[in-house]
């Protein structure tokens, strides 16, 4: 499988048994982001990404992140 990017920004390639993806966080909030922040916010993939990608791909409804 290529890289694939949907419209939307978000984007998918595989690397070796797993998959990488994101996409750009939406222009909110108060400024620009803390560069020392290596949080993972979860619900950004929950809520943004896993939807586009299933959508996308329909065998990725059933995939599950493993880590960050």
């Amino acid at each position: 499988m290529p890289l694939l990017v949907d419209p939307s920004g978000i984007y998918v390639r595989p690397e070796g048994s797993v998959y990488l993806t994101g996409g750009a966080e939406p222009e909110e909030g108060d400024g620009p982001a803390d560069p020392t922040d290596f949080e993972v916010d979860w619900p950004l993939f929950e809520e943004v990404i896993w939807p586009v990608l299933a959508t996308r791909i329909p065998a990725f409804e059933a995939i599950k992140p493993t880590r960050a």
